[in-house]
């Protein structure tokens, strides 16, 4: 029953303003067209009497012409005689629906053409000044411009007219539109009010049992929340301690691989020593790959290591110089870079609170891939900037380097995720892994930017009050 009432309550006056708004937008486009008409012929009667003032400019400045043999006075006909046809063209398209008024333009524009021919025989350089007052007082030219007169005050009529009959038009319409809308007013308030009170009797009889229901079913919400909540904190917790232990696991897995890993690479090496020149050319290149494997393995072991302990290490949070900590990775990048022409370029970049050598971590790892990924660029280019947005700092490293496929970008701050071959480029795939890491410790996030062929940029972003702390979790919230 509620919901009959509930969809009665609402169908009916929503169908009542419906047609309210249909009659209404039909009354206020009827009112708008017969305004917009009026407007119309304003705009008409305005274009004609613009165009007869351009004819007496050109008769005024005739006139004194030939009165003064002076040629200043003659530039009122040179600045009207231009706009005589744009002029006349627009008038035409304003008039083009009507016939009739169409008719006395033409009648205008010829008798227009006839004294503009009369005044071009007034000014004929074979005329001296003499004869050209002689033939403009000789009568033709006030007899044509007579006709133009009347023609013009006919045209106006005409619109003035119309202009009358479309006033009376907007203001019948206005009159109706006003009517029509304080009665259509009138009837849905009342059946509103109406409707209202009949639905209000009967809702009345069922509130007290309703909010009895609602308080009923807020109380059993109230209470699944409750255990739901508690639930999630146990669930949060028993993540928690899945997740150190599973941290602690690939600690004591990584630090237990390095040594076999060693063992491996060296006493490949040492047998490769002791045979000599004694292993055949197959044999050789098969330890060689042992022992650059077992090389491999061992740097990956390193880097995970490197990467269990970011997550497991306190941050000591102080002001942290970022373009020297750019100056510092640069001078530990110059085994690498000294014998390659780079173009550095070096923003000064805002101080930031955080852990000195983890942010140093970043750097490193953005700036060196940098310079690896611009290797085969004959002139590599490395910029570094900051901008500050969001409450914080944005920092990124941009290069003209191989770039990458901008599809993939979401894979890049993943561990073991290359988007080049290994044969292209040597590395583990920690590395961005790392520098995602650090930064959500910060409380930041990283996004990439690139284009195939063609460039990479990466960014990281820092908060400039951070709420972790020195002793901050190693899972921060994701961004």
């Amino acid at each position: 029953m509620f919901r009959r009432l509930l969809i009665r309550a609402v169908v009916v006056p929503s169908l009542l303003s419906v047609a309210f708004g249909i009659v209404l937008v039909w009354q206020i486009s009827e009112l708008i067209g017969d305004s917009g008409r009026v407007e119309h012929t304003n705009r008409v009667i305005a274009q004609a009497n613009r165009l007869e003032k351009l004819h007496i400019d050109l008769e005024s400045g005739l006139r004194g012409y030939v009165s003064t043999n002076d040629r200043q006075f003659l530039q009122p006909y040179e600045r009207a005689l231009p706009q005589l046809g744009p002029l006349s063209a627009e008038l035409h398209q304003m008039v083009a629906d009507r016939p009739d008024q169409q008719a006395i333009l033409h009648q205008i524009e010829g008798l227009l053409e006839r004294w503009r021919i009369f005044a071009e025989t007034v000014l004929h350089p074979a005329a001296a000044p003499a004869d050209a007052l002689t033939i403009f007082m000789a009568g033709e030219g006030r007899l044509i411009r007579d006709e133009i007169r009347a023609l013009f005050a006919r045209f106006i009529a005409v619109e003035e007219e119309l202009r009358t009959s479309r006033s009376l038009a907007a203001r019948r319409s206005a009159r109706l539109a006003v009517t029509v809308i304080c009665t259509l007013a009138l009837a849905l308030g009342a059946g509103t009010a109406l409707l209202s009170v009949r639905q209000l009797r009967v809702l009345s009889r069922n509130y007290e049992s309703a909010l009895t229901t609602v308080a009923q079913l807020a109380a059993d919400l109230e209470q699944r929340v409750a255990e739901r909540t508690q639930k999630l904190v146990a669930t949060n917790a028993a993540l928690a301690e899945a997740n150190q232990e599973l941290e602690a696991f690939a600690y004591s897995i990584s630090h237990d691989l390095r040594a076999p890993m060693r063992h491996i690479a060296g006493f490949s090496d040492l047998l490769r020593g002791a045979i000599g020149a004694g292993l055949k050319p197959e044999d050789a290149e098969n330890l060689a790959t042992i022992h650059d494997t077992a090389l491999f393995a061992g740097r990956l072991v390193d880097d995970l290591l490197g990467f269990s302990r970011i997550g497991r290490t306190q941050l000591g949070v102080t002001e942290v110089d970022m373009t020297e900590l750019v100056a510092q990775c640069r001078l530990a990048l110059e085994p690498e870079t000294g014998r390659r022409e780079i173009r550095w370029q070096v923003q000064p970049l805002p101080p930031i609170q955080g852990d000195r050598g983890l942010l140093k971590v970043v750097l490193q790892n953005l700036l060196a891939n940098a310079v690896k990924y611009t290797g085969p660029r004959p002139i590599a280019e490395i910029e570094v900037g900051a901008r500050a947005e969001d409450g914080g700092v944005t920092y990124w490293v941009r290069d003209n380097g191989v770039g990458f496929d901008p599809v993939y970008a979401h894979k890049l701050f993943g561990v073991f995720q290359r988007l080049h071959r290994a044969e292209e480029f040597e590395g583990t795939g920690i590395g961005l892994a790392n520098v995602r890491r650090i930064v959500q410790r910060h409380g930041g996030r990283t996004w990439a930017e690139g284009r195939l062929g063609q460039s990479a940029t990466f960014y990281f972003w820092l908060p400039l009050i951070s709420s972790f702390g020195p002793t901050a979790g190693s899972n921060p919230p994701q961004p």
